[in-house]
């Protein structure tokens, strides 16, 4: 019996190397892929959080900038132009980066276009302007939130609507 694992150890140490030749590297890919998807992941959170505190920081600046008279039917020039270019890139930026078809972000992205067409068309009630700029605040909170989980879990967790 001696000699037959003698006789066996070459060809048991050629099996085991081919295995971790074709095993290891399949694990470290694994392992690397995760990683990679994960600093990417936590690059786009941090992409989406600063377009949304740019945008809701230039809807905070709006009303006083723009007025309540809105800028349809009339020309728009300097501040004005500048601040709606601003919000409208924000709000394309905001759009492409998300998933427009999970409820959360469905509803964010409705909220943006109510708060531009508010601006677009005048602010007769500046309540309803910024309960809307505040409901913005609140779900882009609860969306990072979700984000930050999906990394730190792995795992995909749907944005609610709230």
């Amino acid at each position: 019996m001696v000699i037959f694992l003698k006789d066996l150890s070459p060809f048991l140490a050629i099996l085991v190397s081919i295995f971790a030749l074709v095993v290891g590297p399949m694990v470290s890919g694994r392992v690397s892929r995760a990683l990679s998807v994960a600093q990417m992941r936590e690059k786009w959170i941090y992409a989406l959080r600063d377009s949304l505190i740019e945008l809701c920081t230039e809807f905070d600046m709006a009303p006083e900038i723009i007025g309540n008279e809105g800028i349809m039917g009339r020309d728009i020039t300097g501040k004005d132009w500048e601040l709606m270019r601003l919000i409208r890139s924000q709000r394309n930026r905001i759009r492409l980066m998300v998933n427009a078809t999970e409820p959360g972000y469905a509803q964010l992205i409705d909220l943006i276009d109510k708060a531009i067409r508010l601006l677009e068309d005048g602010i007769s009630d500046y309540d309803d302007f910024y309960f809307n700029v505040e409901k913005i605040k609140g779900l882009s909170q609860r969306a990072i939130c979700v984000e930050w989980e999906k990394v730190s879990t792995n795992k995909a967790i749907k944005l609610t609507a709230l």
